[in-house]
């Protein structure tokens, strides 16, 4: 595995759409910003691009983050936890706007241990950023929102299917209406601004 936390130059850096150059092998957390990761995943294709309609992961991210707000809220949460739990479901997969996404069959394969890792680093830097846990992202609720979407997913763009998916929870009623990329940037903006608002001055001065 290679070892990336030398202070060596290396060309290992990537230019964003704020024009700040990020490097996902050693990311900073100051280097974060959230009309990167809008920006980024807005014009990411969920399912690796095989969606019969184009899909984004800001999209997707959005419909998580809502699922874990109503979870919360059913679990009598109150309102400033309920926001940073929902702040996570929204940012559970921004790590791909700096590493993009690969999918399953490839990622999770020995000779992907690098890329993992890359994308490890990534998420952290994020979420200390934005003051949150990251053991948040391996609890039950987020998994079984993010399988909540998924299911939906699978409903509304994969109705027919060559083999059987693995089991799945009920889906969301509402059908889903793909936005485009500038609709699904201001979403994801708007959904963070809200969840910011409610958790306090602290959290935006972050944003």
């Amino acid at each position: 595995m290679t070892n990336y936390s030398d202070n060596t130059t290396t060309n290992s850096w990537l230019q964003t759409f704020t024009g700040i150059a990020f490097d996902p092998m050693r990311p900073d957390p100051k280097d974060v910003r959230i009309m990167d990761i809008a920006h980024a995943l807005s014009h990411q294709c969920r399912f690796g691009g095989h969606c019969p309609t184009f899909y984004s992961v800001a999209d997707h991210s959005v419909r998580v983050s809502k699922v874990v707000w109503d979870w919360a809220q059913g679990q009598g949460t109150n309102v400033m936890d309920t926001a940073r739990v929902s702040l996570v479901g929204l940012l559970h997969d921004a790590a791909e706007a700096y590493v993009q996404d690969i999918v399953r069959p490839i990622k999770y394969l020995p000779e992907m241990a690098d890329y993992r890792d890359a994308e490890d680093r990534v998420i952290r830097a994020i979420f200390a950023r934005y003051k949150l846990d990251v053991w948040l992202l391996d609890q039950d609720w987020l998994k079984l929102a993010d399988n909540i979407a998924l299911a939906t997913e699978k409903r509304d763009f994969f109705p027919t299917t060559p083999r059987t998916w693995t089991p799945l929870p009920d889906p969301l009623p509402d059908t889903i209406v793909p936005l485009s990329p500038v609709e699904a940037k201001q979403a994801f903006l708007d959904r963070f601004h809200y969840l910011a608002d409610l958790m306090g001055p602290w959290m935006k001065e972050r944003t």
